[in-house]
């Protein structure tokens, strides 16, 4: 089950394998000696780029699944964000595991208490979600790996309905089934295209982060 040095490294398609046991125990367990350490791995590498882009420093977080106790966990992850302490109260990036597909999304949660602070930011963005091209899709609830519709479909409205609807999410980016070729990939062509992918995911979460006058 553990790889070469070079594969502990880097995404590949036998880590969806750790879905394959359905115990609390034993999956947590393979999250943490074969995922976690790739999420360290990549996310650290992927941080220089973020702060560059961003001119802030970006904060890499793991998901640790500590309130589990009788479900293994449906899915994993590493989040991005620019509190050192937490991400899900404010628009990051996550980059994660479901047991079919890696999914890369720039995330607005129902976490986020003051909905209002970033509302009309969410809204002005539309625009540019509407130009991305159609490898990028859309989710409104970050729990059903199945709510995807294509991103460039986004309407004002549902940009009107996040800041409206406190339980409304929305998620942008892209999904990668198993079976892509992204997993055929060595590491630092994973990073790049992660790289790429970012790109305009980080144009769209620098709207939705600008400071407002309320």
């Amino acid at each position: 089950m553990f790889g070469t040095k070079g594969e502990n490294e880097m995404f590949i398609k036998d880590d969806f394998l750790i879905f394959k046991d359905q115990t609390l125990d034993g999956r947590l367990e393979k999250i943490k000696a074969i995922i976690d350490p790739k999420f360290e791995t990549m996310g650290t590498e992927l941080i220089p780029f973020l702060n560059k882009q961003l001119d802030s420093e970006m904060y890499l977080h793991i998901a640790k699944h500590a309130r589990r106790s009788k479900n293994p966990p449906p899915d994993t992850w590493m989040a991005f964000s620019g509190n050192k302490r937490g991400y899900k109260m404010m628009p990051h990036f996550e980059i994660g595991y479901w047991d079919d597909r890696l999914f890369i999304w720039l995330s607005a949660l129902a976490d986020i208490k003051d909905k209002s602070a970033y509302g009309n930011n969410v809204v002005e963005s539309v625009k540019m979600i509407q130009e991305l091209d159609s490898s990028f899709v859309r989710s409104v609830d970050h729990t059903n790996k199945e709510a995807t519709v294509a991103a460039n479909m986004i309407t004002q409205a549902d940009g009107q309905k996040w800041s409206q609807v406190q339980t409304r999410e929305l998620l942008i980016g892209q999904n990668l089934d198993v079976t892509d070729k992204f997993f055929e990939l060595d590491k630092d062509e994973q990073l790049n295209y992660l790289r790429q992918t970012l790109i305009p995911l980080i144009e769209i979460y620098k709207i939705w982060t600008k400071k407002t006058s309320h």
